[in-house]
């Protein structure tokens, strides 16, 4: 398995700020802000190449320094390749290998032992199966909620009849 990291640059540690001369990286504790690298954008043909430049040593500190939120790995299975997703340190999900787009774009978390992410609109925590699904109503059929490949996931029929007749599924 190798690990992959994530495109969304928010997904790295550090902040980018600009002035009229400089792109700067800073990364801040609980306790202290350092100053990281200064990318003075004379130096470059134009001010994309400079912050291009600037990203990408970002995201080379964040990844030496372990300071990645949701680094994934693939994982091949007999002919089939899925996402294991890490949270944090020990903490990871498994996910279709279809979703890894819903999964770089957002940043996730693990709340009431489900991944949630913030939805940008309403500032509201919703589940990988509110995206993927429009609904929270599923089982993990073997038990894991932070495996969420399509195959361990169905609807619960028990709980909400009405949401079963509203997807038109055939009882």
């Amino acid at each position: 398995m190798t690990t992959l990291y994530p495109n969304n640059i928010k997904k790295y540690a550090g902040t980018i700020t600009q002035t009229k001369k400089k792109f700067s990286i800073r990364y801040k504790t609980q306790s202290r802000l350092f100053h990281i690298k200064d990318f003075y954008i004379e130096e470059y043909e134009t001010l994309e190449q400079a912050l291009t430049a600037t990203e990408e040593y970002k995201k080379k500190w964040a990844i030496v320094n372990n300071l990645v939120k949701n680094k994934y790995e693939l994982v091949k299975d007999g002919d089939n390749t899925y996402v294991k997703l890490y949270i944090k340190n020990d903490t990871y999900s498994f996910v279709d290998y279809d979703d890894i787009d819903s999964i770089d774009k957002n940043i996730w978390s693990v709340n009431k032992g489900l991944i949630k992410t913030t939805d940008i609109e309403t500032n509201a925590k919703v589940s990988f199966h509110e995206l993927k699904y429009g609904h929270n109503n599923i089982i993990h059929i073997n038990g894991n909620k932070l495996d969420n490949r399509s195959f361990n996931i169905k609807l619960n029929e028990h709980n909400n009849k009405e949401l079963i007749e509203q997807l038109n599924i055939a009882e």
